[in-house]
């Protein structure tokens, strides 16, 4: 499906989230993300780039949680559907 990598979600049923843990580093996330945007073809391929960078807000550093709440965004409606 094109992923570059994926996470095991957990779901903490008191509080109704989603997370997982991320690994990584976040100057080679940096880097990565450059060179991808100086490689774009369009603007399209720039705007997908750009929406799969803002996951990043999420990361609130390296080793850290990602969280999610059960009813926003993709992962949540698999895991509610």
């Amino acid at each position: 499906m094109g992923f570059d990598r994926i996470n095991c979600m957990f779901h903490d049923k008191e509080k109704d989230l989603l997370y997982t843990v991320a690994f990584g580093d976040e100057e080679e996330r940096k880097q990565e993300i450059k060179k991808m945007l100086k490689e774009t073809k369009n603007e399209k391929e720039r705007a997908a780039i750009l929406d799969r960078e803002s996951v990043g807000d999420f990361i609130l550093s390296v080793n850290s949680m990602i969280i999610y709440p059960t009813h926003r965004g993709i992962t949540s409606n698999v895991f509610t559907s």
